[in-house]
């Protein structure tokens, strides 16, 4: 929907604008299985460190990149 979308799109605005932030977020994302054509949907919660602009990932302090496009919810807590 395109509350949730706008919603997003503001918290990784304010994430690109702010690297280094050490802002906790959870992040809901789809994992791909290349052999059977599907996948599944992960949740993970981390520290953001800064979003790569060469592929669009959001990485995490713990080495965690989530290619943009894959995301289907992200909160933050302050």
């Amino acid at each position: 929907d395109d509350y949730k979308q706008d919603t997003m799109d503001s918290i990784i605005r304010y994430l690109s604008e702010n690297p280094g932030c050490n802002r906790r977020i959870t992040v809901t994302y789809f994992v791909p299985v290349a052999k059977k054509g599907g996948g599944r949907y992960q949740t993970v919660d981390g520290v953001f460190k800064y979003i790569d602009i060469s592929d669009m990932s959001l990485c995490l302090k713990d080495g965690t990149r989530i290619n943009k496009n894959d995301i289907y919810d992200l909160k933050y807590s302050d």
